[in-house]
């Protein structure tokens, strides 16, 4: 992913958008959905581990789970995240129970690879079979 800026990453892993934050040198992932307008926050800014929606301004804590800055009951969906000697990794459900909902258990692992020297970080997925 690179050294930490004051932009979160954006990419989609089992077809789910995914944002990225750095924060001191610990990564931290997110569904990419603001909680109270729904819009991306791809082009958020990021200043001391506070993200800031582009569309409507809502803050989120990113160390503290993505609760809403200035509103409590508004905060981002949490994504798992590894990092290791293979990439970034982060699990989302790809699968749904016979009612639709999401089968817990059975990530993805998508790997973010490149985003050093320049080139975008991209999601490269595995899916259990």
């Amino acid at each position: 992913i690179g050294p930490p800026s004051s932009k979160p990453v954006s990419t989609v892993a089992a077809g789910v958008p995914v944002l990225v934050c750095a924060v001191r040198g610990t990564l931290y992932a997110y569904r990419d959905a603001c909680a109270v307008c729904a819009g991306s926050l791809a082009d958020g800014t990021l200043t001391v581990g506070e993200l800031a929606c582009p569309g409507c301004g809502t803050r989120y804590d990113v160390r503290a789970a993505g609760r809403g800055s200035g509103d409590p009951v508004a905060y981002l969906d949490p994504i798992p995240l590894l990092a290791d000697s293979q990439g970034v990794r982060v699990a989302v459900a790809t699968q749904h129970r016979g009612d639709g909902a999401p089968r817990r258990g059975v990530p993805a692992e998508p790997v973010l690879r490149g985003g050093s020297g320049g080139s975008p970080p991209r999601a490269e997925t595995a899916i259990p079979s």
